[in-house]
């Protein structure tokens, strides 16, 4: 490698790598450009850019960075020494691309427990909120960059430590700033949501859910023989004869998985025999997948017997509205009632969008049959949004959403934070950190 290329991408230990062999080894990279030419370092760590030259580096780490004009990008950071096959070990963080189909397609960024998880925690964030590299290369995002989403992830991960958490990716950023959760609610260019009561956001997010666990908590297995990837070494749980062949295909370090590549991804790692080969694009592994849809479903939903906890962040909770205004419609689809069923919580993290109204849910019906479930509220915001004379009508609706909810009888936390400090955005963000 010419030495001039080593400034196109670093890798740097966030923390030191503790003495107890086994423990995590958490890894961020600061991507600082793309250079046509870009070559794979001699090194203990791997990365996988999306640039067509970029080549894949043998090592017992595994981080993903993305090319700067690509939406949907990046893996962060590889969690666990080589060779530890603890089920209880941390996942670390990675993320999978391209999950769901057609038009309602996103990463999901994972974190926390594999088999040992006792409960699952899914994550919606907000504007601005992206992988970190995308967020240093925008001119006002990047001083945000601590908010990114795999930060975020760790976050919940401390948090919840007994958790496996699921961050969803909005299906797109626009202008590399907006949050459009299109795959979830009727959204314009700015992600501002049209409800209503049949959008289909329930089943999404459950077949989103069971995708992304059946990746995690077992390998890929070959398309054409079923063979276990465990026996052939690119596996580390014993749990990939119970899932179904997930896309898009998921390749291991130590304990460690990351999805494949795009299709215009060049690679040059080896599959071992019986498993998914690298070269095989995520179009091709969805369309055989898709085939086997029931089969999926069947093995993995099992495995899928843990409360889930809900939670949003600022533009993320038009998702949770939209959950709440299909809750009518649940009784339709037996796989998303039994889902439903195991949600034991949902937390509104400072709820805020672009549009003029409907921040907060006020449908009494709707609220109705939230309460009806059982599910525990939470509900923690902060004077950015509940308290902003430009925008009072936020405010309005919370304290309506809350007193619905009392008065339905709903088990239900309400939380202002920061309240005697000036408002400010980034006390909007470090709700993220108090909740």
């Amino acid at each position: 490698m010419k030495p001039h290329h080593f400034v196109c991408c670093t890798v740097l230990l966030a923390r030191s790598i503790p003495a107890v062999w086994g423990h995590t080894v958490n890894i961020t990279h600061n991507r600082k450009g793309s250079h046509p030419s870009f070559q794979s370092w001699p090194s203990i760590f791997t990365a996988q850019c999306s640039h067509p030259s970029f080549q894949s580096w043998p090592s017992i780490f595994t981080a993903q960075c993305s090319h700067l004009d690509t939406p949907a990008s990046s893996e962060k950071k590889v969690p666990t020494m080589s060779g530890q096959k603890s089920d209880n070990l941390p996942l670390g963080v990675r993320s999978l691309r391209g999950l769901g189909s057609g038009d309602h397609t996103m990463d999901v960024i994972v974190a926390g427990k594999r088999h040992g998880a006792q409960e699952h925690v899914i994550f919606f964030g907000g504007d601005v909120q992206d992988y970190p590299e995308n967020m240093e290369s925008h001119r006002d995002n990047g001083r945000y960059v601590r908010w990114n989403l795999l930060e975020t992830a760790e976050r919940l991960c401390e948090r919840f430590p007994s958790a496996l958490v699921l961050v969803m990716k909005p299906h797109h950023m626009h202008l590399k700033t907006f949050s459009v959760y299109s795959q979830f609610v009727q959204s314009n260019n700015f992600g501002v949501p049209t409800h209503t009561p049949n959008y289909g956001a329930w089943e999404r997010l459950v077949s989103v859910y069971e995708e992304a666990v059946g990746i995690v908590l077992g390998p890929a297995r070959s398309r054409n023989d079923g063979v276990n990837c465990n026996q052939n070494g690119c596996g580390g749980s014993d749990a990939g004869a119970a899932a179904a062949v997930s896309e898009p295909p998921v390749q291991e370090s130590g304990d460690s998985k990351t999805s494949s590549p795009p299709p215009d991804q060049d690679t040059e790692q080896q599959s071992p025999a019986g498993c998914l080969p690298q070269d095989v694009s995520a179009g091709e592994s969805q369309s055989a997948n898709r085939d086997s849809d029931s089969l999926a479903a069947s093995s993995v939903s099992p495995l899928l017997d843990v409360p889930v906890h809900l939670v949003a962040f600022s533009k993320g909770c038009i998702v949770l509205n939209q959950l709440l205004q299909e809750l009518n419609a649940l009784e339709k689809n037996q796989a998303v009632h039994k889902f439903v069923l195991r949600v034991r919580t949902m937390t509104w993290l400072d709820g805020g969008h672009s549009g003029g109204s409907n921040t907060w849910v006020t449908d009494p019906g709707a609220l109705e049959r939230l309460a009806a479930l059982g599910v525990e509220i939470h509900v923690h915001v902060t004077p950015y949004q509940v308290k902003d004379e430009m925008r009072v009508w936020i405010g309005k609706e919370k304290r309506r959403f809350v007193e619905l909810l009392q008065k339905a009888g709903a088990n239900v936390h309400d939380t202002l934070h920061f309240d005697n400090e000036p408002k400010s955005i980034e006390n909007h963000f470090r709700v993220l950190e108090v909740f």
